[in-house]
C-alpha cells in the first residue's frame, strides 16, 4: 500500500502495459480496415472490368469472396490452417498487392 503523496507502486514490468494494449487495438482496427479496402477494391474493380450484365457479377463478387476465403481459411487469427508467419505475409502482401493493380 502507497503512503499519501506517492505514486501507487506496481508491480515490476507492468508499466507500460496499458499503453502497448491500445497500441495493438490502435493496429488490429487499421488493419481490419485495410482487410475491408481489399475487398471493396475488388469488388470495385470486378464491377468495372466485365463486359456485361453476368460479367460484372462474377467478378464483382467472385474476386472478393475469393480473397474471403484465402484470407479466411490461411490468414485469419482463427483459422486452424494458418500459415506460419514468412508464409502467411507472403499471401497477405499477394492479396495485396491483387487489389492494388486494379485500374
Amino acid at each position: 500500500m502507497s503512503q499519501a503523496g506517492e505514486p501507487p507502486s506496481h508491480p515490476p514490468g507492468s508499466h507500460g502495459q496499458g499503453r502497448a494494449s491500445r497500441l495493438r487495438s490502435v493496429n488490429l482496427g487499421v488493419r481490419l480496415l485495410c482487410e475491408l479496402a481489399l475487398l471493396v477494391a475488388l469488388a470495385v474493380w470486378g464491377f468495372h472490368v466485365g463486359s456485361g450484365l453476368a460479367s460484372d457479377l462474377v467478378l464483382g463478387l467472385g474476386a472478393p469472396l475469393l480473397a474471403a476465403v484465402v484470407w479466411g481459411r490461411w490468414v485469419a487469427p482463427a483459422s486452424r490452417r494458418r500459415l506460419a508467419d514468412p508464409a502467411r505475409l507472403l499471401v497477405e502482401v499477394c492479396c495485396s498487392w491483387w487489389s492494388s493493380l486494379m485500374p
